[in-house]
């Protein structure tokens, strides 16, 4: 988030992207370290949900970090959630599986 890659590539296709403020990033930068630790605590959710809420305002929230997804996903927004990992891993296997006969 800190070096505008999503948001410069975004912005080529006449995206606009928003981030969360410093404080909501510091404290996903600490949450991602524990998750990364196999540290799990309900309140990660919580807090997960909480920064989300605030961008649903907009057509599609990224959530730009792998562990993200270990604590939210889909079912708990109206927004959609955009899960970076799970999209690449689907177009992987695409590339990989097609042509196959040739």
């Amino acid at each position: 988030m800190e070096d505008g890659f999503y948001q410069n590539t975004l912005n080529k296709f006449g995206l606009t992207a928003e981030i969360p403020d410093p404080d909501d990033r510091i404290k996903n930068q600490e949450i991602q370290s524990e998750l990364a630790r196999g540290v799990l605590h309900e309140n990660f959710s919580d807090f997960f949900r909480q920064i989300i809420a605030k961008f649903d305002h907009l057509d599609a929230v990224v959530l730009a970090c792998t562990e993200i997804p270990l604590v939210v996903n889909q079912k708990d927004f109206d927004t959609m959630i955009l899960n970076p990992t799970d999209l690449q891993c689907r177009e992987a296997f695409e590339f990989a599986t097609m042509n196959q006969d040739a």
